[in-house]
């Protein structure tokens, strides 16, 4: 990638999202570079420590780059577990972008049971 590119930082928010579908949706904005050269891809890395999502492989791959968000729907979702997300833009020519910002997003606990109960007879 030209040096231009690597200086574009992805804009990233992470929003837990609430209803059957639990997942935490991912937003960003396009890199310039991108209108110009379709083939690039964004990749997403994950991860649930903080810093933690460079260390890997992405976690999604070959999102074509006019997308500006994501829905992960994660399977085995923890309430109360941060999780944290980059995003990186990639083309076979010039490799790996910088990575974006980090963005992070908790699902909420689930309420707690009203307590105490108490039964009588009437």
């Amino acid at each position: 990638m030209g040096s231009s590119r690597t200086l574009i930082l992805f804009f990233v928010s992470a929003l837990a999202m609430f209803g059957q579908s639990h997942g935490i949706q991912l937003n960003w904005t396009q890199s310039t570079s991108c209108p110009a050269n379709p083939l690039e891809t964004v990749n997403v890395y994950s991860s649930t420590t903080s810093g933690g999502e460079v260390m890997g492989k992405p976690t999604y791959t070959g999102i074509p780059c006019t997308t500006t968000s994501y829905l992960d729907l994660l399977a085995n979702l923890i309430p109360g577990t941060p999780y944290y997300f980059k995003v990186t833009e990639f083309d076979l020519l010039s490799g790996e972008s910088a990575f974006s910002n980090e963005a992070t997003a908790t699902f909420p606990l689930p309420p707690s049971a009203p307590n105490p109960l108490s039964a009588k007879p009437i």
